[in-house]
């Protein structure tokens, strides 16, 4: 993989944004009328947040891993692409998004992490069982590896 991208200019960052920690207004038109659980939020790189949403946002033709299996709703039609939902967030903001894998590999491996340590933990004897469900490590990792290959770098 490439060495980091150069940061986008410092803003807000919530840490945990995906498509569970938001509200949708419950009439037409489809609009975000809440983001919840801001207890991760710092300053930083923007492109941290909208990477974490991709890696956790399904797609149709991908296989799937333990957060984008709780996303499946993304899969049905009329949800945008990995690349419309970057293109828009370039448009909107004016922000270069170029280099999105790097961040979503690294909001991936991030998850497998994590996911480990609550594994490790499970071990022990301590937390949810959840964690030791066969392969979640190893999903997000097979996620992150056609994005660290530079074809889509």
């Amino acid at each position: 993989m490439d060495d980091p991208p150069a940061p986008a200019a410092p803003t807000i960052v919530h840490g945990d944004f995906r498509l569970g920690n938001v509200m949708l207004a419950a009439d037409p038109p489809a609009r975000l009328v809440a983001v919840l659980d801001w207890e991760l939020a710092t300053i930083g790189d923007p492109l941290r947040d909208v990477g974490y949403l991709l890696a956790t946002y399904a797609v149709p033709g991908e296989p799937p891993h333990a957060l984008t299996e709780m996303s499946a709703a993304t899969l049905a039609d009329g949800y945008p692409s990995h690349a419309e939902l970057a293109a828009r967030y370039a448009a909107a903001t004016g922000t270069e998004v170029s280099n999105v894998d790097w961040y979503t590999a690294m909001a991936l491996w991030k998850l497998a992490v994590l996911f480990e340590y609550q594994r490790r933990r499970v071990a022990d004897g301590i937390g949810d069982a959840y964690y030791f469900r066969p392969g979640l490590v190893e999903g997000f990792l097979a996620a992150a590896r056609p994005l660290t290959t530079g074809a889509n770098l």
